[in-house]
């Protein structure tokens, strides 16, 4: 099993999110894809002395924000949204991956909107 991963969507992240990778690999055996910038996936686990080899890594530099709709990257010309570019199925396989989002924030009202 592939499960996919927002690697900036939580609370000190990537930090905490390459680290749980790394151990969800390890305790289960599963693959795991890290999605987001991959340069600084990389800086943050070389210093922190990571070791990141048996994770994927798909660069993403699109991000949504908090307040944004998801839906509103279909709007943007050019800008696949991540999810559509991760959920595609690899040549061969037999089953989809996962894909986790670590925002424990689903979305903002309108007020909270303005504020930002």
């Amino acid at each position: 099993m592939n499960i996919v991963i927002d690697a900036f969507g939580g609370d000190n992240a990537p930090l905490e999110v390459i680290k749980g990778s790394i151990d969800a690999q390890k305790d289960f055996g599963v693959d795991v894809t890290l999605v987001g910038d991959e340069e600084k996936i990389k800086k943050c686990a070389q210093e922190n002395g990571l070791d990141i080899t048996a994770l994927h890594i798909k660069h993403a530099d699109t991000v949504i924000e908090i307040c944004e709709e998801p839906t509103s990257m279909n709007r943007k010309p050019g800008r696949e949204p991540h999810w559509r570019s991760t959920s595609r199925r690899p040549a061969g396989s037999t089953c989809h991956p996962c894909l986790i989002s670590t925002n424990s924030r689903q979305s903002c009202n309108r007020s909270s909107r303005q504020n930002i």
